[in-house]
């Protein structure tokens, strides 16, 4: 497996293969259903912090503290490089139509791109490391959360929509509900908080949990997993029910994806390990 710690895992749309993205500079890429690695990416020179892939599985991009945004194809090849960020890059986006890639940085801003590698847009406004970024379903916004403890909503012709700050420390995480209404936004303050999108945010639900630096929503809705610095997986309904905890991992949770088809769910965390589990909190398998 990888030689340093796992900072981001997602899974493939057609349900098969996991990539994870680690601190030792490199992309692997693993059978969901043997956990066979079967195939390691090198170029980034630095640490990669995240990794995304297009809907239809062509292409893979990944991002790292290097500065660079690499798009590879799902040969392992690398195709292009997307430059513009003065500082490390912390998080990437790709809409689902794949004509956008959207990344966020420690240089405080947002960087819209065409797929082919145009930098169309720059949104300025947060005043600390954009943490995470989120295309919404429909391709018309962009939600990024930020070290500042701020939640923004951008147009993605230009212009903030939205401002969320509902959170009392830095936003780790933020996802939006696949029917295009609702953000859910993970904190240091120990909270996941769900604000309506578009809309003046509702007097959120809060979940008292350990830091939280992690969040994923399965597509078909019927529950949300946290990660948190303790470890700890915690699975939710949205009617905020906690029905599993799951002593995951040694260290904090860095990264969480539920498989397409919501049977899943694949964590990565401080102690270098993937782990793939059933929802009923059973492990599936340790890459």
């Amino acid at each position: 497996g990888h030689i340093k710690e796992v900072t981001a895992v997602i899974v493939t749309s057609n349900n098969k293969t996991i990539i994870s993205a680690s601190k030792d500079h490199t992309i692997r890429l693993w059978g969901l259903d043997n956990g066979r690695l079967m195939d390691k990416l090198e170029g980034h020179t630095d640490v990669v912090t995240c990794v995304a892939a297009t809907a239809d599985g062509s292409h893979y991009v990944s991002a790292g503290r290097d500065k660079q945004i690499v798009v590879w194809t799902n040969a392992g090849k690398w195709s292009y490089l997307l430059k513009g960020h003065t500082e490390g890059v912390t998080c990437i986006s790709i809409s689902h139509d794949k004509k956008w890639i959207v990344s966020g940085s420690e240089d405080h801003n947002v960087h819209l791109w065409e797929f082919n590698g145009k930098l169309v847009r720059v949104f300025e406004g947060h005043k600390a490391t954009v943490t995470s970024v989120h295309i919404c379903p429909d391709c018309q916004a962009i939600v990024s959360g930020c070290k500042d403890g701020l939640i923004r909503v951008w147009s993605k012709n230009g212009g903030l929509m939205q401002q969320i700050n509902n959170h009392t420390g830095p936003v780790n995480a933020v996802v939006v509900t696949p029917d295009n209404t609702t953000i859910a936004s993970a904190s240091d303050d120990g909270t996941v908080r769900f604000s309506t999108l578009n809309l003046k945010p509702t007097s959120p639900d809060e979940l008292p949990i350990p830091e939280v630096h992690s969040i994923a929503i399965a597509p078909n809705t019927s529950f949300f997993v946290t990660g948190s610095i303790d470890g700890a997986l915690r699975i939710y309904l949205f009617n905020g029910r906690l029905v599993q905890t799951i002593e995951a991992h040694r260290g904090c949770v860095r990264s969480l994806v539920v498989s397409p088809d919501s049977e899943l769910v694949v964590s990565a965390a401080e102690d270098r390990r993937i782990r793939v589990w059933n929802p009923d909190g059973s492990l599936k398998t340790t890459l």
